[in-house]
């Protein structure tokens, strides 16, 4: 399917005005979602190539004449930022091999890659915590949540 995709964007000199023939002459509101990439990982192809995509299509739609919202939200916003949040409160303590957490002067003075680098491995840890301990993950959410409802 996408290999016929690409093959008719790359051979098709009737692409533009087809997609927009497709439309209409109406102007419509659309909303354009972008890649929405997961910031707790490392930006990759398949972000880049859904971003380029979602770019295309608000420029046609814009060509032809619909009023376009774009957004290219940061994503991962849910339970992953829980675990990860409460593994860097609770367990980060460098006992038993464990990630140790940066103090606040030692965070300060750290470069980004470092920052990135552990912030990925943390979040990999948590991941794996969260597959092998059911109260990892329950402990995790009730940092954000009481009783299923939001605390702030």
């Amino acid at each position: 399917m996408l290999a016929q995709s690409l093959h008719r964007v790359a051979f098709s000199s009737n692409l533009i005005p087809e997609m927009l023939a497709k439309f209409g002459t109406k102007s419509k509101k659309l909303v354009v979602d972008f890649s929405s990439p997961n910031i707790a990982k490392t930006f990759h192809m398949g972000n880049l190539r859904s971003t380029l995509y979602g770019n295309f299509i608000q420029k046609i739609c814009r060509l032809a004449g619909h009023e376009v919202v774009s957004i290219n939200y940061l994503g991962d916003w849910g339970p992953q930022f829980s675990m990860l949040a409460f593994y860097w409160l609770a367990v980060m303590d460098g006992k038993e091999g464990r990630i140790k957490r940066p103090e606040p002067e030692e965070w300060i003075e750290m470069n980004e890659k470092k920052k990135v680098e552990l912030l990925t491995s943390s979040y990999a840890a948590t991941h794996r915590m969260s597959k092998l301990n059911a109260s990892f993950s329950a402990k995790s959410r009730q940092l954000f949540l009481e009783n299923g409802k939001n605390k702030n």
